[in-house]
């Protein structure tokens, strides 16, 4: 699916949005390592905290169509005109779960309601110092089925935003990460 495609899924997502109090119709599609696409738009409600953010939506049918550790990048777009509508905190850090989970940094293309303006970035980009797993004692981290060397490798990974990152299990070294071969500079 092309950049554009999974645009044009956010903004079609936006126009399903129930927003009567803001008016601020914002959609989210988010796609698999498999190309599977779902979409979510937010939904507000008479007592404003109950209100849902469309990251929010689609990410939770994510996980239940293809689960959050298979998210490969988001495309949010939302309001009107051309200013950019980027994830709010709450949903940051939702996306940062994902990633956390993924062992990604995951793309977001964040586009204006119109679909005229368009910004790439990463979940490490927005989020720079994320609260994820790795950051619960490992009583907790476990819960998730992450263990204390899969915990370590989360935070070497996230060192690296926006860098692919090859990490690999050795009997002797136990796990590394590093960057793919075809990713190294030229000798």
């Amino acid at each position: 699916m092309t950049e554009e495609e999974l645009v044009a899924l956010a903004r079609e997502a936006a126009g399903r949005a129930y927003a009567p109090y803001s008016n601020f119709h914002v959609g989210c599609a988010v796609e698999s390592v498999d190309g599977e696409v779902v979409t979510g738009a937010n939904m507000e409600n008479a007592c404003y905290r109950l209100g849902l953010c469309a990251e929010q939506s689609a990410l939770t049918a994510a996980q239940h169509a293809f689960g959050l550790g298979k998210v490969a990048r988001i495309a949010v777009a939302g309001g009107s005109g051309e200013m950019v509508c980027t994830p709010c905190g709450g949903c940051r850090q939702a996306i940062f779960e994902a990633a956390c989970l993924s062992g990604r940094d995951i793309a977001i293309i964040c586009a204006s309601g119109d679909g005229s303006a368009v910004e790439r970035r990463s979940i490490g980009e927005l989020l720079p110092s994320g609260f994820g797993p790795a950051n619960l004692d490992d009583s907790a981290v476990g819960q998730i089925g992450c263990d204390a060397h899969e915990r370590s490798v989360l935070d070497m990974v996230k060192l690296w935003p926006g860098r692919p990152a090859l990490v690999t299990w050795d009997e002797t070294d136990g796990w590394s990460v590093g960057t793919p071969p075809e990713h190294l500079p030229p000798e």
